[in-house]
């Protein structure tokens, strides 16, 4: 009954009116960060970083990393190429990017023979693909090479400077991408407006919580013409601003999730 009233309130619905517009609005900009993010990630969906190491590295829980994979390198006539195990090649051929031009038809190394065959591979960087079994029996490790590549391409410096740090090494990367959109200056924007959206709430919060309370100090001499303990008139208290949150917030969350699946997911 008496959360009834209080959502009766003139004052109190336009509070759920303002609450709902502010967390609408926050979903919205986290929707279209996400969405830009995305865009991001397809536009360098082809870009792939990698460095040198003879330590055994794990990069299995890196946050930063999207998935990874350990390569050889070796030196083949004066020329560094690179192995990678893949499982659509067959045992005793090797696949070669297209831009490559071979002086022979086949590979000759540690005493085995391989026919090529070449694949789609837009970089100009000599990354040859190889049966696992092949791999096993070429190199004696599992290799010195780490290809991998990040789950947000958007602060990749940053997140490079960071890898780099942490592993010790010299990271290498080569970028696929041909879209000129300035989709950083669109995210940092949309950023500043989430900050200024999260300053509105606070404010209005502060005046609605200011409000709520010094309103239910007036019916206070009511709760007690009912028999209402202090213990209990401070749950009704907290149940109302509560319930005034999660009224306001249940259409942002909603609306929230149905972009999210139809534009992220």
């Amino acid at each position: 009954m008496i959360i009834k009233s209080f959502f009766r309130q003139k004052t109190t619905r336009i509070y759920v009116l303002a609450f709902t517009l502010i967390f609408l609005v926050l979903a919205l900009l986290n929707i279209s960060k996400e969405y830009l993010n995305k865009k991001v990630n397809q536009e360098y969906g082809n870009s792939f970083s990698y460095f040198e190491s003879e330590k055994d590295i794990d990069l299995e829980n890196n946050s930063f990393i999207a998935e990874y994979q350990k390569g050889q390198k070796i030196n083949y006539n004066n020329e560094f190429i690179y192995f990678i195990v893949s499982n659509n090649v067959k045992k005793g051929e090797i696949l070669i990017p297209s831009y490559y031009q071979p002086e022979e038809n086949s590979f000759y190394y540690q005493d085995k023979f391989f026919s090529l065959s070449t694949y789609s591979f837009n970089m100009h960087f000599p990354l040859f693909k190889i049966n696992t079994s092949d791999y096993q029996d070429l190199f004696t490790n599992e290799g010195n090479v780490y290809f991998f590549k990040l789950k947000n391409w958007l602060n990749m410096d940053k997140t490079i400077l960071k890898i780099e740090k942490q592993y010790d090494v010299s990271v290498i990367t080569y970028l696929n991408n041909n879209e000129t959109t300035n989709y950083e200056w669109m995210i940092n924007t949309i950023e500043i407006f989430i900050y200024l959206m999260i300053l509105i709430f606070i404010i209005i919060g502060w005046i609605a919580l200011y409000n709520v309370v010094n309103d239910d100090k007036k019916t206070r001499l009511l709760y007690k013409c009912l028999g209402y303990s202090k213990i209990k008139t401070k749950k009704i208290l907290l149940a109302k601003i509560l319930l005034l949150l999660l009224v306001s917030i249940i259409p942002a969350i909603l609306i929230y999730n149905i972009l999210w699946w139809i534009l992220i997911h």
